[in-house]
């Protein structure tokens, strides 16, 4: 027997905020189907300047996604989740820059991760 699978599954448990936020959505929604264990961990998703995401975690953990390249972006996001003890202190994990991460914690250090 084959289950109905949708795209959408996550909809009513992400809130969409931020102008024409549902318009995209799908494309962001394509993207969390790809990793069920980080898009259980996502509570809102706001819609940037019309241009870009920035996602909110249950553990009130920001990660601002880019404009472009979103896939390379969720890639490195799972690395980040694959890490131990990576969340330990995380406010904000920032993907904006291509080929750099920014980290932020608690005691308001930043650490960079360039070539993941």
């Amino acid at each position: 027997h084959h289950e109905k699978k949708s795209n959408f599954e996550f909809n009513n448990l992400i809130i969409l905020n931020g102008l024409n936020a549902n318009l995209h959505a799908k494309s962001l929604f394509n993207i969390l189907s790809t990793n069920k264990n980080i898009a259980s961990q996502i509570y809102s998703a706001s819609y940037i300047g019309q241009r870009r995401w920035d996602l909110l975690t249950f553990d009130n953990i920001i990660i601002k996604l880019p404009a472009q390249n979103l896939e390379s972006a969720w890639r490195q996001l799972i690395k980040i989740y694959e890490t131990p003890g990576s969340f330990i202190d995380l406010k904000i994990i920032d993907l904006r820059v291509q080929v750099k991460i920014y980290l932020s914690y608690d005691a308001k250090t930043v650490e960079e991760i360039n070539d993941l």
